[in-house]
């Protein structure tokens, strides 16, 4: 991930990624994702069973998972208040 890009919490901090018209955890398309640090998040899906690690290099995702997090929380932190007022004016 880039240095200047890090993820929140949120008090409800984890976020369902789905298409559209796709909503079923056994959809394949379908992920669930968890940041449990400022640079590391877990994701679920029905992969094929094997750990898949991916390094960041677009910050648009972890602005996405971000402002998702930020639309379902009543509360948010990060290690940078000044992420915490950027994601917080996105709402």
């Amino acid at each position: 991930m880039q240095p200047k890009k890090s993820f929140i919490i949120g008090s409800r901090p984890v976020v369902k990624l789905t298409a559209h018209d796709r909503a079923d955890l056994n959809d394949p398309a379908v992920e669930m994702w968890l940041p449990v640090a400022s640079d590391v998040a877990v994701g679920v899906g029905q992969g094929d069973g094997n750990v898949s690690l991916h390094q960041i290099v677009d910050e648009r995702p972890v602005r996405q998972l971000n402002t998702a997090i930020a639309n379902q929380s009543g509360t948010i932190a990060a290690a940078s208040a000044a992420l915490v007022k950027s994601i917080a004016n996105a709402r």
